[in-house]
């Protein structure tokens, strides 16, 4: 058998119509923490026992993914591989996974994400490095022309959060600052340390220091009206008169 061209030094077949006759199992009974291990090694050398240095870039290993499409088994689905992300040295390794599915309409599987060895995580790019680095740990998106996004798909009555920690103690660190999209009532939430600052509700009200018309500091009705608790003042700043 063969996959992609090449011919396996050794492999398992199995036949039938139970998915466990092509099972490889591999188990570890013992008393310390260390689990069953798959283990993968390159060295550039030509020869067994070999240890010449690998280049940057060059592959560690990988698992590839292959179906039948009715001509040989030739076809890559997905894959996993891990690559030598910079220059090597003595004792010196650095690595990166990327993670690749196969289009439809496409033999030649397209890489969908990666975690380099820095452990920024990109998905659909591997630009993290050339972005702003104040915030390339999580990329989404390859910049090109289709739109880009992120969905967070919660129930009908919970809600979505994004949160913003310093720490992991109380909820000044814990969630210093956040955003919620409330799907009980349709509101969205912003707050500061660890507060409500400002919502929005379901009519597009907006309510700044309180959760509702009577509460807020300032509420600015989706009418146009605005409503203050106590005075309102806008201060021309070319001038220094208040209106």
């Amino acid at each position: 058998q063969t996959g992609s061209g090449f011919t396996a030094q050794s492999q398992v077949e199995g036949a039938g119509t139970v998915s466990s006759s092509s099972f490889l199992i591999a188990s570890n009974r013992s008393v310390d923490d260390l689990g069953p291990r798959l283990n993968f090694a390159r060295s550039k050398g030509g020869s067994i026992g070999s240890n010449t240095i690998v280049d940057a870039d060059a592959e560690y290993g990988g698992i590839y993914f292959f179906g039948a499409d009715g001509t040989d088994t030739d076809s890559i689905g997905a894959q996993i591989s891990a690559f030598v992300d910079g220059t090597p040295g003595a004792n010196d390794m650095p690595g990166r996974l990327e993670f690749y599915t196969t289009p439809d309409g496409s033999t030649t599987p397209s890489e969908r994400m990666r975690i380099d060895s820095s452990g920024r995580v990109g998905i659909k790019t591997s630009a993290n490095g050339s972005l702003y680095s104040g915030g390339d740990d999580l990329v989404l998106g390859d910049g090109g022309a289709s739109n880009q996004g992120m969905t967070i798909y919660t129930g009908t009555s919970q809600q979505g959060i994004i949160a913003f920690a310093d720490g992991t103690s109380g909820a000044a660190q814990q969630y210093a600052g956040y955003f919620i999209y409330d799907h009980s009532d349709d509101g969205m939430l912003f707050a500061t340390s660890g507060n409500e600052r400002m919502r929005i509700d379901a009519s597009g009200n907006l309510f700044i220091g309180g959760t509702s018309a009577a509460t807020a500091d300032i509420a600015l009705n989706a009418n146009g009206e605005i409503v203050g608790k106590n005075q309102i003042l806008i201060n021309r700043v070319d001038s220094g008169s208040y209106i």
